[in-house]
């Protein structure tokens, strides 16, 4: 489990709305680009810009996880979890099974909106049947990661009861089940 602190957002108040910096980053680029004959200065904080227009564009897309209320984690922690998930069936007939056991759910494409989160199953890249068997970091090689992350406003025991449900369901199909969380069960 290991908890990213960033310092630079108490440090530099732009830094915290990312608009602003991106406009500063490209208004720099471009006075840069007219003022100086180096145009490597200038494509640097063009670059720059683009990254804190990204940034922002990501996290509009969801609500701050991170905000420290009574009924969320301390500030430094995420409700996010992934399950690693050893299992015998195909990947689309577990994602439809999912979908069609958890009443209420909305499937859109590749992800099941659920409880609050939105859910997405991959085939697990380092998987291997036979280190899968057994052993401390077995898990690591599970068949599948199903990505859990919060897409409105959830509070700790929502994320736990929802992974509980998952975590049935997946061993109701004789499937082996490993949660990946900075939260405790």
């Amino acid at each position: 489990m290991h908890t990213l602190h960033s310092t630079t957002s108490s440090r530099l108040p732009v830094m915290k709305n990312h608009h602003l910096a991106a406009a500063l980053c490209v208004a720099l680029a471009a006075a840069l680009y007219f003022a100086m004959p180096s145009k490597e200065y200038s494509a640097g904080f063009a670059l720059l810009g683009m990254f804190f227009a990204m940034a922002t564009w990501s996290t509009s897309a969801r609500p701050n996880s991170m905000s420290a209320t009574p009924s969320r984690l301390q500030s430094d922690s995420d409700l996010t979890f992934c399950l690693k998930i050893e299992l015998d069936i195909e990947e689309h007939e577990f994602f439809d099974m999912m979908h069609r056991v958890l009443a209420g759910s909305e499937r859109t494409g590749g992800y099941i909106k659920y409880s609050g989160n939105a859910m997405t199953l991959a085939l697990n890249t380092f998987r291997d049947t036979d280190k899968a068997k057994s052993g401390p970091n077995a898990w690591q090689y599970y068949t599948y990661d199903l990505d859990v992350f919060p897409v409105e406003e959830v509070d700790l025991e929502n994320q736990r009861n929802l992974a509980r449900e998952l975590i049935s369901l997946a061993e109701k199909l004789n499937g082996t089940v490993d949660i990946v969380a900075e939260f405790a069960m």
